[in-house]
């Protein structure tokens, strides 16, 4: 499992809820993922990669180290694969999330924003939340910022990962 930051708290593994002694790791996976993920988060493709930087000027938790020209400058700087999280819901984007990853040896590092850049937080940008009520706006930034974390420990297995956001970031509960 994978241990993971955010700012000055730990987080350990995820929990799983609907653990059923019977199940395997993948069902667990499988069945939370399609059961009770209604997000659906992948690495960006061509239409979302050139969508990037208008998702983030309209999210209100977009920087400007979110825009794709920085991300770049920043993956480039430390050394750090860089992975353009888009979770959607049906066709409608949710939010973006950029993933550094760095190997130091054996073990494999996930960030946002990269360590010693000096910059001050990333993390996950939320997107058509304004329109929702809280309850709907807070359930789905769990479900996208949940699905982003599983598919960064499915696909890059970091030892740990950390992130930072922004101070005007609504809702720490997923990320903790």
């Amino acid at each position: 499992r994978c241990t993971r930051g955010i700012t000055n708290r730990g987080r350990g593994g995820m929990t799983d809820r609907n653990a059923d002694t019977e199940r395997t790791d993948a069902d667990r996976r499988t069945a939370r993922r399609w059961s009770i993920m209604s997000v659906d988060v992948r690495p960006a493709n061509r239409e979302d990669a050139a969508a990037w930087n208008r998702y983030v000027e309209q999210s209100p938790h977009g920087t400007v180290f979110h825009r794709r020209e920085s991300l770049a400058a920043l993956a480039d700087h430390a050394g750090a694969d860089l992975y353009h999280l888009v979770g959607y819901t049906g066709q409608e984007p949710v939010g973006v999330f950029p993933v550094f990853v760095l190997r130091k040896g054996p073990l494999t590092l996930a960030f946002s924003p990269p360590p010693d850049l000096r910059v001050p937080y990333l993390g996950p940008a939320l997107l058509n939340v304004t329109k929702l009520k809280q309850r709907k706006a807070e359930r789905r930034q769990r479900r996208f910022v949940e699905g982003c974390l599983d598919w960064v420990d499915e696909h890059v297995g970091p030892a740990y990962s950390h992130i930072r956001v922004p101070p005007s970031y609504p809702d720490l509960r997923p990320l903790t």
